[in-house]
């Protein structure tokens, strides 16, 4: 709801005037809301269940680290551990997601490794689309 009342201010439409539907007044207002639109996460504008969000996001992971020779050679970027809701990805439509991160060496501060992993959260499969050098 708070993502609702934040574009309904940024793009210029009062209380007053949300029934009304008053066009933007000014080229700053829509460059304004495009700008916060880009750095909204994808997660606030999926449909994917959260819990099934998160086991996709866990799948994907663990795939990446089994084909970079499991955790004693690969650590997935911290977005990959964290909330569901903020890892690298998007939901695609069709009942599939698709991550994309990156992930190091234990212990080095520099990715090494690019990783697209997508899950079907219907039939849990698991498909690695690319494992290789960042690109």
């Amino acid at each position: 709801m708070k993502l609702l009342y934040l574009l309904i201010g940024l793009l210029g439409f009062g209380s007053a005037t949300i029934a009304s539907a008053t066009p933007l007044s000014t080229q700053a207002n829509w460059a304004r809301a495009i700008e916060i639109m880009e750095g909204i996460q994808v997660a606030q504008l999926t449909s994917v269940d959260p819990d099934d969000l998160n086991r996709a996001k866990n799948l994907a992971r663990q795939a990446a680290e089994t084909e970079n020779g499991g955790l004693s050679q690969y650590r997935a970027e911290p977005a990959m551990h964290g909330s569901a809701a903020e890892s690298p990805y998007v939901d695609n439509g069709d009942g599939s997601v698709t991550f994309t991160f990156f992930g190091s060496i234990p212990g080095e501060e520099v990715y090494s490794y690019e990783s697209i992993v997508t899950i079907d959260t219907v039939t849990w499969d698991i498909v690695v689309n690319y494992n290789g050098t960042i690109r």
